[in-house]
């Protein structure tokens, strides 16, 4: 039987809580700066709100007469409703200076979503207890919920944000929480008239690696009965006691458990591919997705063959999730990525349907979603805001694989057998069709390895075939977990130690020391060079004098002396080469870690060795530029936008308009847009033109012998110029660009739109 007006209000609800998520920090990206770090908090955030949803819906259920519980559930999405409506309309004033960052944003999402988040998250818990109240199956309502997220998530950054505005978006979500409010009536009518049927028997527990003699958990105690057993006392209707008994509180901690480590894993996964990928909803969509896409698996009355499938493959999955911790700066991207994404999605998808197999009775399905929230939130929890402060890299990555392999071979019900028993045909033959198939995964990725380059096919070999041991173990689920934690250890220890490894709110930088030079990296992204040797004085790579921004630099000498430059973003210091004698040079840089880097002459020397003292303003740029006066700068340079972390809020109208406010007439805006996956000129070049500028284009083109010789690699800059003065510019190169690009504002800005 569907039961069609239940399900609206549980998939209407998912999604607008995944939309309202996103919008939420979109709206607070310009307000707080453009770094990951605003999107991870707000993550974390989200996922606590979750948890008090999902209490409140245990406590409800729990503590409220069975009557009373519908009006509670609708006052609070009304109360909800009026709170979002409230939302002041400028976000900016949620900005309190004398608050910590994290917590301010902490604070101004919580003003945006919170009420509406929280009484959102608890619609499927609630609708699905009193459903099961009525004798039918809850579970599918989980299924539609995360499906329905998955949804929500999908639309926001391929359809909400390319075709509505910020206000707009704001105005969509108020009019969904009215009808959520609506259709919760409805359900609540439905499901009061709905006949009582015996309970329906529930699906076979997925435990493929478990015979009908595995130990299967019973629904309401800490014994365990076999499969069959399971089954028919499945099949037996469920008194529905008033008081459930106690469940034993190894099942609770088996429930976090098995939360906690996709969702970990999950939040890992987004940390890392976040060093290359843009700092807007996108960063999160794609692992977000596959976690979410896990759970309507494991939870739908059809997935059990998939996740049978992911509980074989978890030995095959395991060398592709260790991939990036080894060859993350030599793999290409469009390889990576496919291959995180896939295994993320085994190893989610076996935790999930480990976690769905020892699902209890309906009487406790309000705690058991609440255990899972639990877990949820204290994995995100721990990525977002304990492991920058404890790790100097992303070290939850492989400790949470580790974690996986053991929930996977210790949570009831997985049948581990004795090291020594006999091997039955069936363990054989699951092997061998995991041997099979890693050898298709790991021999696509040679292939397609050779083919870009057959050194990096050859030295990437030897890691492939380290799988095939995992692969090889997988008959005992021991032996995999204690091979496979072994393996990630020992990956660890070998990997080679950098001059500097540093990890901060905004991301990982690393120093390297190559003999001749020490190298920065944000990421995998290169943030600056500085030569040991008699070349310690010259810039080097994006900014080298026979670069743009050396023309740009040429210009400013001719026609100004004792100019006032201003620069976005500090990297190891290198433009500070360029001053002069009489200059007023000073930096905006967002991580004060990068400031205490480019100053600690152990590493690089640019800020000392300048001719004036160079000032450096902490703090987001956009921010920090509203306190300089009018007419406060010869020359701005942009150069936030070289990593891949692209932070929109610096490049919308607005923002363009306020570098046009603090230059002089006849100043110069230059923009670095070297980009590897974005091309981002034509959206500046429209943002330049929105506030009566010209926008010029020119790049430079640097091949192996000058950048080892020079330090120079290829760059591609934009300047920002007044009519009168463009011509001067085209004489030396500078090309026009073309009209037709996306106009970025504050209320709207489609990044999507410019990827390669």
């Amino acid at each position: 039987m569907i039961v069609i007006l239940p399900l609206l209000p549980v998939a209407l609800g998912a999604a607008l809580l995944f939309v309202l998520e996103l919008l939420a920090g979109r709206l607070v990206l310009p307000v707080f700066g453009g770094g990951p770090a605003v999107w991870t908090t707000s993550l974390a955030l989200f996922t606590t709100v979750v948890l008090a949803g999902y209490a409140y819906a245990h406590l409800l259920v729990t503590r409220v007469a069975p009557a009373r519980q519908p009006a509670v559930q609708v006052g609070v999405l009304a109360v909800a409703l009026v709170a979002f409506l409230l939302v002041p309309a400028e976000i900016a004033t949620l900005r309190i200076e004398s608050m910590p960052p994290a917590l301010n944003v902490i604070l101004a999402v919580g003003v945006i979503a919170g009420p509406a988040a929280f009484a959102l998250s608890s619609t499927t818990p609630l609708l699905s207890r009193w459903l099961a109240g009525t004798g039918r199956s809850p579970w599918w309502l989980y299924a539609v919920s995360n499906a329905a997220s998955l949804l929500g998530l999908l639309l926001y950054p391929f359809v909400l944000e390319p075709l509505l505005g910020l206000s707009a978006q704001r105005t969509l979500i108020a009019a969904g929480l009215l009808v959520q409010l609506g259709l919760t009536v409805l359900a609540v009518r439905t499901i009061r008239a709905m006949p009582p049927v015996e309970p329906e028997p529930e699906p076979d527990p997925v435990l493929p690696l478990a015979t009908d003699e595995a130990p299967v958990p019973t629904a309401g105690s800490g014994r365990s009965m076999s499969a069959k057993a399971a089954r028919r006392a499945a099949a037996r209707p469920d008194p529905q006691p008033e008081s459930p008994p106690a469940l034993p509180r190894s099942r609770w901690a088996w429930w976090i458990a098995g939360a906690f480590v996709p969702a970990g894993l999950m939040a890992a996964t987004t940390t890392f591919l976040q060093q290359d990928l843009v700092s807007a909803p996108l960063i999160w969509v794609w692992p977000l997705a596959v976690y979410l896409l896990s759970f309507v698996v494991a939870f739908s009355r059809r997935g059990g063959p998939v996740v049978r499938g992911c509980l074989r493959a978890v030995p095959v999955a395991l060398p592709v999730l260790i991939a990036p911790i080894i060859v993350q700066s030599v793999w290409p991207l469009w390889v990576i990525l496919p291959l995180e994404l896939a295994g993320l999605f085994v190893l989610a998808t076996a935790l999930h349907g480990r976690l769905a197999a020892i699902r209890p009775a309906p009487d406790h399905l309000t705690g058991y979603y609440l255990a899972i929230s639990a877990g949820g939130a204290l994995a995100t929890g721990f990525v977002a805001l304990v492991a920058p402060v404890i790790f100097n890299d992303v070290w939850e990555y492989p400790l949470l694989l580790c974690a996986a392999l053991v929930v996977l071979a210790w949570i009831p019900g997985v049948r581990l057998g004795r090291f020594l028993a006999p091997v039955r045909w069936e363990e054989v033959r699951g092997v061998l069709i995991s041997l099979a198939l890693y050898g298709i995964v790991a021999g696509g990725v040679y292939l397609a390895l050779l083919g870009l380059d057959p050194q990096l096919a050859g030295t990437s070999a030897g890691f492939l075939a380290s799988g095939i041991v995992l692969v090889l173990l997988a008959i005992r689920p021991r032996l995999v977990a204690i091979a496979g934690s072994i393996l990630i250890v020992g990956i660890l220890l070998i990997q080679p130690v950098p001059f500097l490894k540093v990890r901060t709110f905004f991301g990982v930088i690393t120093v390297d020391d190559i003999g001749a030079a020490n190298l920065e990296y944000h990421g995998t992204t290169l943030h600056g060079l500085q030569f040991s040797d008699d070349r310690f004085a010259q810039p080097t790579t994006y900014y080298a004098e026979t670069g743009p921004l050396g023309g740009v630099f040429t210009d400013l000498r001719s026609r100004t002396s004792a100019p006032r430059i201003g620069a976005v973003g500090l990297g190891v210091g290198t433009v500070a080469a360029y001053a002069r004698d009489g200059d007023t040079f000073g930096f905006f840089e967002i991580d004060p870690t990068v400031e205490a880097i480019a100053r600690d002459e152990r590493y690089f020397t640019y800020l000392r060795n300048a001719a004036v003292p160079i000032g450096v303003v902490i703090g987001d740029a956009r921010i920090s530029l509203q306190r300089e006066a009018d007419a406060s700068f010869d020359l701005l340079i942009l150069d936030a936008f070289s990593s891949d972390s692209v932070p929109v809020h610096l490049m919308t109208r607005e923002a363009a308009e306020l570098y046009r406010r603090v230059i002089r007439p006849g100043g110069v805006i230059a923009w670095h847009l070297s980009s590897r996956y974005y091309d981002l000129v034509p959206g500046v070049a429209t943002t330049v033109r929105s506030i009566g500028l010209v926008p010029l284009v020119k790049s430079s083109w640097a091949d192996a012998g000058a950048a080892e010789q020079a330090g120079i690699v290829t760059s591609l800059w934009l300047v920002s110029v007044a009519e009168a003065d463009a011509e001067r510019f085209r004489a030396d190169g500078w090309q026009d660009i073309p009209e037709g690009g996306p106009l970025f504002t504050d209320d709207r800005a489609d990044l999507l739109a410019l990827l390669r």
